[in-house]
């Protein structure tokens, strides 16, 4: 009779004591059907001082992010770094959140990524990165419509291409480069029946230029006449090599500019016509390096 009823109260003990488990358990046995990349990740949240509701925090804020579509090594390294650097449990999550709702919007995440991470390499103060984040998020979700008027006009472009002219475009945004200058270049380009890789181009160009210290004003007006006279991808990759070129000799970016006019008045500046330097056509400020103040690509 003894025996009947310790086991009756068994039972309920060991159901609490599961109940209580599975919160951390199930995303460990997710983990495993993941794949290697989050072990060590996960192994380092589990051994870590945090609370265990921290712990669980992060590790559903992992799978979530790997569910959505981001790769698992990036977000092993987000949680790794996020540890290292003590970002606290709430703020890696959020980086972890914000990676999976771009995902689950069907939008590009490598430019949010690497901030994230490369910030968190640098010891960038966490409120700092997601200020950044937040910011490169909210240019990337206004860039589609811009990218995706430009595809409704002209041929179709790939998956990756539409995600790459995204990315060039709130990289432009990022810049301070008005919406008004990049639709216009759409216009242009699809006046020109051009092609998507074609937009991407002139926009980056664009933002190289500002990137390397040109007004904002200046730089759309080059790349709006620019298109306007129907150059292509290599006579625009020739107006970056100019400008790189003239500001390696200490040329002041007023005198880039009124040069830059003054040979396409010419008709120069056209691919292979210009003096080819050495380096390629991107300088510190290149609009293609997809990097912030202090905050990269990963390292």
């Amino acid at each position: 009779m003894t025996r009947g009823k310790d086991r009756s109260l068994l039972f309920p003990f060991l159901l609490a004591l599961f109940l209580v488990a599975s919160p951390v358990l199930m995303p460990q046995a997710r983990a495993g059907e993941q794949g290697g990349q989050m072990t060590g990740a996960r192994l380092a949240v589990e051994q870590s001082t945090l609370a265990r509701d921290e712990k669980l925090l992060i590790l559903t804020a992992g799978d979530r992010a790997v569910a959505a579509g981001v790769p698992q090594d990036d977000a092993a390294i987000i949680i790794s770094r996020g540890l290292e650097r003590g970002a606290g449990a709430g703020r890696t999550a959020a980086f972890l959140d914000r990676a999976a709702r771009l995902r689950e919007q069907d939008l590009p995440v490598r430019l949010v990524l690497d901030r994230i991470e490369q910030g968190l390499s640098k010891g960038v103060p966490p409120e700092r990165i997601a200020t950044v984040v937040e910011r490169l998020s909210g240019n990337l979700v206004n860039a589609r419509p811009l990218v995706q008027k430009m595809e409704k006009a002209g041929p179709a472009g790939s998956g990756s291409a539409s995600e790459h002219a995204i990315e060039t475009v709130a990289r432009a945004l990022e810049k301070s480069i008005p919406h008004d200058a990049i639709a216009r270049i759409g216009e242009q380009v699809r006046e020109q029946k051009g092609s998507i890789a074609l937009f991407g181009r002139a926009v980056d160009t664009m933002t190289t230029f500002v990137g390397n210290g040109m007004a904002a004003n200046d730089a759309s007006r080059l790349v709006h006449t620019a298109m306007d006279r129907g150059y292509s991808e290599r006579d625009l990759e020739t107006m970056e090599r100019y400008m790189v070129d003239e500001l390696r000799q200490n040329r002041p970016v007023g005198d880039v500019v009124s040069g830059m006019e003054t040979r396409m008045e010419r008709g120069g500046m056209r691919g292979g016509m210009e003096r080819q330097g050495g380096a390629g056509p991107r300088g510190p400020g290149s609009g293609g390096s997809g990097a912030g103040p202090g905050m990269g690509g990963r390292r």
